[in-house]
């Protein structure tokens, strides 16, 4: 299993805070970790890539097309099916099968990874068979194998990593968990993203993004 990977380093809170020193590093590096994860957990997907690749299972969306976890395109990947619903996966698929989405590996203008394959020739995903037509016990029948998650950081990823990590150290010395920020004033800590954070975050987030 992949070892979760931090989004900036204590270097780059340090420059944002005009530290100087090494007598914070520990403190500092407990910080950026915190704060990176916590970014995964209002995102609900990670930022940085798996060392090896590893299969993962899908339930289809319609026959034509399946959303999966983010991968960087630029990789070979395998695509097989179930169909019986035993999983067996043994249908495996050529790059000719399906077309990688979003288009161009791109959304919202930003570069973007795939997170969605649609079936463009004779072969279709799998919707049916076994214990797969009850909703209360779905079977995937779609299992791929790649390198997940995102190939680089988004500049906004790391610029929030850093203003939380900064307000994560702060709040170390902060009164009753909250800590004054510049502009944004008095900042509640504990919990939940800095402001800016938040804000630099938002079109990341799996529920905020709408998939045509």
């Amino acid at each position: 299993m992949t070892t979760p990977k931090d989004y900036c380093t204590i270097e780059d809170v340090k420059a944002s805070m005009s530290l100087t020193g090494t007598q914070d590093d520990d403190a500092l590096q407990a910080a950026v970790t915190a704060a990176s994860r916590l970014i995964d957990h209002h995102c609900e997907r990670y930022f940085y890539q798996d060392d090896t690749a590893t299969a993962r299972v899908f339930v289809a969306e319609s026959i034509l097309a399946v959303e999966c976890d983010d991968f960087d395109p630029n990789q070979t990947i395998i695509v097989k099916t179930d169909p019986v619903g035993l999983r067996t996966w043994d249908q495996t698929w050529t790059s000719a099968d399906y077309q990688m989405e979003p288009l161009n590996g791109v959304r919202y203008g930003m570069p973007w990874p795939c997170n969605r394959l649609r079936a463009i020739k004779s072969l279709y995903f799998p919707v049916w068979g076994g214990a797969a037509i009850s909703v209360r016990n779905v079977v995937p029948q779609v299992q791929i194998t790649a390198k997940w998650g995102w190939a680089q950081v988004p500049d906004a990823i790391f610029q929030a990593a850093v203003i939380q990590a900064a307000a994560t150290f702060q709040a170390i010395k902060a009164p009753l968990g909250a800590t004054s920020f510049g502009e944004a004033g008095i900042v509640r800590v504990k919990n939940q993203l800095h402001p800016h954070a938040q804000l630099l975050i938002q079109p990341y987030s799996l529920e905020d993004v709408f998939v045509l």
